[in-house]
């Protein structure tokens, strides 16, 4: 689980610095738009996750720190931390477990899987220049097919990990 967090965490920096580089690219001023929406919506929701763990505490000091660390992408290492020495939360309506599977699903289907498939998408399409893919069309259709399955091996992937996931809560609430 650790070893998944901190993965996770390097993933998050690796997208900045893709965003980065698509940004230093006027072509691809559009794809680094879409993967900050990405990355924003990630942070959003783990920060309403938040607000549902804290309530109105999220403006305390230990709320700001918690923020501090989402904004941070240490979120995965600190729930993976917590869900391993068993922290329990008063007041709180998750515990640690379920904390770090909301935020995990999150980070799943709103940055790491749509982020994954755009990065395909970019890597397939800048590899030709214009005389190229005028010359071997049928290497592009084959390209898009090959993105096309690998962006359904990535999808499956994902339904599998939220399979054993369900599996592993449902095993463990019984």
């Amino acid at each position: 689980m650790c070893l998944g967090s901190a993965l996770s965490t390097v993933d998050a920096a690796t997208d900045i610095y893709v965003v980065s580089t698509y940004y230093q690219s006027a072509a691809l001023n559009t794809q680094a738009d879409i993967m900050l929406s990405l990355i924003a919506t990630n942070m959003f929701f783990q920060c309403t996750t938040l607000f549902t763990q804290h309530g109105s505490n999220i403006f305390s000091l230990k709320g700001l720190g918690e923020i501090l660390i989402t904004f941070l992408f240490l979120r995965p290492i600190v729930d993976a931390y917590r869900v391993s020495t068993n922290h329990q939360q008063s007041d709180a309506p998750m515990d640690s477990l379920m904390e770090y599977l909301v935020n995990k699903c999150t980070e799943l289907g709103t940055e790491s899987i749509p982020g994954c498939i755009l990065q395909l998408y970019v890597a397939s399409e800048s590899t030709e220049t214009t005389s190229e893919r005028k010359r071997s069309a049928k290497q592009g259709a084959k390209r898009r097919v090959l993105l096309f399955v690998a962006s359904l091996l990535v999808v499956s992937l994902f339904v599998v990990s939220l399979l054993v996931v369900s599996i592993s809560v449902t095993r463990s609430y019984s």
